[in-house]
């Protein structure tokens, strides 16, 4: 049996979502997967630490994060950067390699602790290097996913390949999509709580935040009044009662859901938190999209990107959500959006990305090189 392991990080919901989907599709293939999130693994309350700083910075002074985003964006695996912020998580992966022995590793987050360590085999000898994919989670490239220890890249698009072989050195790139849940798959019918009547979502995420969410909610209302307004709260129960305490009868509050591609299936529109697993479930849900405000750094780029390809629009306030919203052409651009986000959606990208990993493992195993199999 194939042993599989997932290299993660607890930061936000979209990364354990796509290690969720890669660990259905490799099961679904017969795989033993094991899941690694390093920087837990290493110190809890150092996991604890960095992702307390990233949600505050990312919600108190977004334009820092945006700023250092763009400033290290072009930076190569060669950058000194890298390996030493991969100091403490190198030593989880190498315990965890050395104790597992897997034959293929997926990386679904941006650390070069992989290139800093070598598998230890018995007696002080050295065994086989697992096979390793980095799975790029937006799309956006950045060169902090990039370092000398993989074997191939799998990338959101077509459109990202030549930017990712700029850093990618001898490892193959492939355009299989981002990898998501199999629920999205499916078709589902409508959800019971969306009530009667065509409805639009605000997408909060995980934690439930959502900028100048009173006058999106106003404007949405105004603009939209054959809709429904369904918040998809995440885990935040205090905006929920807020949404529920407004009694407005067009308006509906929902908390944290595991089955989100019902919601999207059946929504004319979804307002979205730009991360590439929201963008590429509302992709393959043909939900066109909305993005609010998004944050500096990976999600204006996803944002920008899926406008550039017709899928979603880019709003920077109220008064250009309202101009968005006021369209003459407000129907029939939603329309072509749907289209749009039907011949971009990879709902099988998970499936395609298992396939790929452990047919080069096989490969090498039988003692090919296994980036000319991918």
């Amino acid at each position: 049996m194939t042993r599989v392991m997932l290299m993660s990080a607890g930061f936000g919901d979209g990364h354990r979502q796509v290690a969720r989907a890669l660990r259905e599709a490799c099961e679904a293939r017969e795989a033993q997967v094991h899941e690694l999130d390093a920087l837990e693994e290493t110190s809890a309350s150092m996991a604890d630490f960095q992702e307390g700083m990233y949600h505050t910075i990312t919600r108190y002074a977004p334009w820092l994060y945006g700023w250092s985003y763009d400033w290290t964006k072009r930076w190569g695996p060669a950058s000194p950067l890298w390996p030493m912020l991969a100091v403490f998580s190198g030593r989880a992966y190498r315990r965890a390699v050395d104790a597992w022995r897997p034959d293929v590793v997926l990386q679904l987050f941006p650390d070069h602790a992989p290139a800093l360590t070598r598998r230890s085999g018995p007696r002080g000898g050295t065994a086989p290097e697992p096979w390793l994919g980095v799975v790029l989670t937006d799309f956006s490239v950045h060169g902090h996913w990039f370092h000398r220890r993989a074997d191939a890249y799998f990338v959101a698009d077509e459109g990202l390949v030549a930017e990712a072989r700029r850093f990618s050195g001898r490892a193959k790139v492939m355009a299989l999509g981002i990898p998501v849940r199999r629920q999205f798959q499916l078709r589902h019918p409508r959800p019971d709580g969306a009530g009667p009547g065509p409805y639009v979502l605000l997408m909060t995420g995980g934690r439930g935040l959502f900028p100048d969410l009173a006058e999106v909610l106003e404007t949405v209302l105004q603009f939209l009044p054959d809709h429904r307004v369904v918040v998809l709260c995440g885990r935040n129960d205090r905006m929920r009662r807020w949404v529920e305490g407004r009694g407005d009868p067009r308006l509906r509050a929902v908390g944290f859901v595991e089955q989100v591609a019902p919601w999207l299936q059946h929504a004319t529109l979804a307002f979205v938190k730009a991360g590439g697993v929201s963008v590429s479930e509302c992709l393959a849900s043909a939900c066109p999209m909305v993005f609010y405000k998004p944050l500096p750094g990976q999600e204006a780029d996803n944002a920008r990107f899926l406008q550039s390809m017709g899928a979603g629009w880019t709003v920077a306030d109220v008064p250009a959500l309202r101009a968005a919203l006021n369209r003459i052409d407000l129907v029939d651009e939603v329309r072509r959006m749907k289209e749009r986000c039907r011949c971009l959606a990879r709902p099988d990208a998970a499936d395609a990305v298992a396939e790929a990993a452990l047919a080069a493992a096989r490969a090498r195993t039988a003692g090919h090189d296994g980036r000319d199999i991918v």
